[in-house]
């Protein structure tokens, strides 16, 4: 005889074939709560925790009555043994009672574990199996503070499971496949920045470079009005290995969580020497060209820093010339230019500096650090 209770959807449990009805909702609750630690022991003065807000003096006594009620209920169809009385509480026998939220946990990790060892097969099938347990939303008639902590809990694993399984079918090659799923995925999670890499790297395999830069763009400004923040650096690299079609991104970039990471070779610093150079698709970085503080009085030797912000997106060409151009109020005047490659030597500073052409003297950055001595670029 074996009791399979089913948490992931709307809450079924059923007797070797037979459903098994529960009519009040605290009946459930309680059928829930005693599911999710299935093999322990849950003490009653959690039950009457999880039950009632503000708790009755009889609540002990209703507890008594409630496990009584789903006792009867489960020996209507031969299970009404795997509800144990077990001092502080009451417990399911974990070795009668199935609970799909064990399973989906277990073959969750299990999957993620095959990915990680590179057997992307096997991982894939493991994982969809896991997530096909999944009827609806988790604990959905659940109203609990531990049960809806739970619920989210269990969401969240689901999230990862389904990253997880994207990861395996891009190494396995569907990620035409994917495309129309993930995207469905990143509108109704926008915050998930692995979905949003994984549509990326699915977009360009498929020979859409043009829309994946659109799908970077997107969570970018996502990040930025909802919490003012930056993409994650893998996402920047990500970003990066597109526009510069890095080789290893059409067949394999990055690896599962906890593995080595291939990363794609990348420039630190915007060069801006060469007059026939062009910048192709980097149209929010000279957007994002400004002098850090244009008061040339306190700069007598033209020498000051500017902040260069992150590879942009778009077709468009501009020269080096637009970069001067794009300066605004403080737009050098004939004879200035931009330094090649110069740049703060602070770890993490990520100002480009612009100097008149011909100057010797120190600069110093504009930044709050700019008196500290890491901060002065060398003599030119």
């Amino acid at each position: 005889m074996t009791l399979a209770v089913r948490l992931l959807g709307p809450l079924e449990v059923e007797c070797d074939g037979g459903r098994v009805v529960f009519g009040a909702p605290m009946e459930r609750a309680l059928v829930a709560l005693l599911a999710l630690s299935v093999g322990r022991v849950v003490s009653t003065d959690r039950v009457i925790d999880e039950l009632w807000l503000e708790p009755p003096p009889s609540a002990r006594r209703s507890i008594r009555v409630l496990v009584s009620r789903v006792r009867r209920a489960l020996g209507e169809s031969g299970a009404g043994a795997t509800l144990l009385t077990r001092s502080p509480g009451y417990m399911f026998d974990g070795a009668a009672v199935v609970v799909d939220a064990v399973q989906f946990e277990t073959l969750a990790a299990s999957g993620h574990a095959l990915l990680a060892e590179g057997r992307v097969d096997d991982a894939a099938e493991t994982l969809a199996n896991s997530l096909a347990l999944w009827r609806g939303d988790g604990l959905a008639e659940c109203t609990g503070t531990h049960l809806r902590a739970e619920a989210a809990r269990l969401d969240e694993l689901r999230l990862a499971a389904l990253e997880d399984r994207v990861d395996a079918d891009l190494e396995r090659g569907r990620h035409a496949d994917l495309i129309a799923e993930v995207t469905a995925l990143c509108r109704s999670n926008p915050l998930r920045e692995r979905l949003w890499g994984q549509l990326v790297v699915a977009l360009y395999r498929c020979g859409r470079q043009a829309e994946a830069l659109r799908a970077y763009d997107a969570v970018r400004t996502v990040l930025r009005d909802e919490l003012g923040i930056d993409p994650s650096p893998d996402l920047r690299l990500l970003e990066r290995a597109v526009l510069s079609q890095d080789p290893q991104l059409a067949s394999h970039f990055g690896s599962p969580r906890g593995g080595p990471r291939s990363q794609p070779t990348t420039r630190s610093v915007l060069r801006v020497a060469r007059p026939r150079s062009s910048f192709v698709g980097r149209a929010s970085a000279l957007d994002g060209v400004g002098v850090a503080h244009g008061a040339p009085p306190r700069h007598p030797d033209r020498c000051w820093w500017v902040r260069k912000d992150e590879i942009g997106i778009g077709g468009r060409v501009a020269l080096p010339s637009d970069v001067l151009e794009r300066s605004g109020p403080c737009r050098p005047r004939e004879g200035h230019g931009l330094a090649t490659g110069a740049r703060c030597r602070r770890d993490g500073c990520r100002y480009a500096r612009r100097r008149r052409s011909g100057a010797r003297t120190r600069g110093r950055c504009a930044i709050p650090h700019r008196s500290t001595p890491a901060c002065r670029p060398r003599q030119l």
